[in-house]
């Protein structure tokens, strides 16, 4: 890090923690210059165990890594168009990211903008503005792109997110 400061003073390298990788260091505390991007899969926390066991390990990760970053997994390279329809729970992750210190954000690419389109649609505005109320940003979605039919889309991915806050995300 130090070198590519030297050479490189608005580059920073990236370091994946990622797996066992993701427990917090007790002595080590990485440069300025490494984003630390904690690989993590919001698309579980409607299971609460889950959600408080990862936020715990990301906020003990916080302050060992001055430039923290989120790896988030909205899609599975292996299943790449699933349906996880959770835009409520994806806000209110953006925000809890934030409030631990992550100031990076990057997601698995994807071609599922069809099927997951509310969710990078929520991504963008929550990134832009961590403030942005959540709500607000779903009605936006839904009366732009559906116009007439937008309560009834509204209707739609309300009722795949509350199937999926009833299996728990799919965890049980």
């Amino acid at each position: 890090a130090r070198k590519v400061k030297k050479t490189h003073p608005n580059k920073r390298l990236l370091a994946l923690l990622y797996s066992t990788y993701r427990t917090p260091p007790r002595k080590l505390k990485l440069d300025e210059y490494v984003i630390g991007q904690f690989c993590i899969m919001g698309h579980l926390f409607y299971n609460e165990q889950i959600r408080q066991r990862e936020l715990d390990l990301l906020t003990g990760m916080s302050p060992s890594v001055p430039a923290l970053g989120i790896y988030e997994y909205q899609c599975n390279g292996a299943w790449p168009d699933l349906q996880r329809i959770y835009p409520r729970l994806l806000g209110r992750n953006i925000e809890d990211y934030h409030k631990a210190g992550a100031r990076f954000f990057a997601t698995q690419a994807a071609r599922g903008f069809a099927t997951n389109g509310i969710n990078l649609y929520i991504l963008t505005k929550k990134l832009w503005d961590v403030n942005a109320d959540t709500a607000e940003i779903i009605d936006d979605y839904c009366k732009s792109g559906f116009g007439e039919g937008a309560k009834w889309m509204q209707k739609y991915f309300d009722a795949f997110e509350q199937r999926w806050q009833q299996s728990e995300s799919f965890t049980n």
